[in-house]
């Protein structure tokens, strides 16, 4: 659900009239998606070159890019940069909209450490990371507990801007 508000804090950018057509037509391609999986593999033949253009410019020197399609109209990729793992989103035309640096726990800052230990004192933070779009940057972290996954949202300081239980 994170990816979908970056989606659209990203189409938020856009001019009103160019930001009506694009809904329209993700509207319509979502409707002939509802009997697929949401998330499908691409293969890097298929993309567009405008996006494998984008990806090699900002991203130089990735290895291993596994794309797929999560949301209409976008392309998400995983790779490995330097030693570390990412995710990133691009609109289909080939703008940019979002990258995440995944982490181990141990470096997140104490204060996001701190309000899950609190929060959820049997929780499991499954993963982590650090993401970026055209607007901020944002801590997002994973928490299992039980049976309920929560989704957490942070600014650089470490205070809680965004919560939401997944299962």
């Amino acid at each position: 659900m994170v990816i979908l508000g970056r989606i659209f804090e990203y189409l938020s950018t856009l001019n009103p009239n160019i930001m009506k057509k694009v809904l329209a037509v993700a509207c319509l391609l979502s409707l002939f998606s509802i009997t697929h999986s949401m998330s499908q593999n691409i293969a890097p033949e298929s993309l567009p070159a405008s996006v494998k253009s984008k990806f090699n410019e900002k991203f130089p020197g990735s290895v291993m890019p596994i794309w797929k399609q999560e949301a209409p109209g976008f392309v998400d990729v995983n790779f490995t940069l330097d030693k570390k793992k990412y995710h990133a989103t691009f609109a289909g035309h080939g703008d940019w909209v979002s990258t995440t640096q995944y982490f181990k726990v141990e470096e997140l800052p104490a204060t996001i450490s701190t309000y899950v230990s609190t929060e959820f004192p049997k929780g499991k933070i499954i993963s982590s990371g650090l993401t970026e779009t055209k607007t901020e940057k944002t801590y997002e972290v994973s928490v299992r507990n039980g049976g309920v996954l929560t989704e957490l949202v942070f600014d650089l300081e470490g205070k809680l801007k965004f919560k939401e239980q997944i299962e």
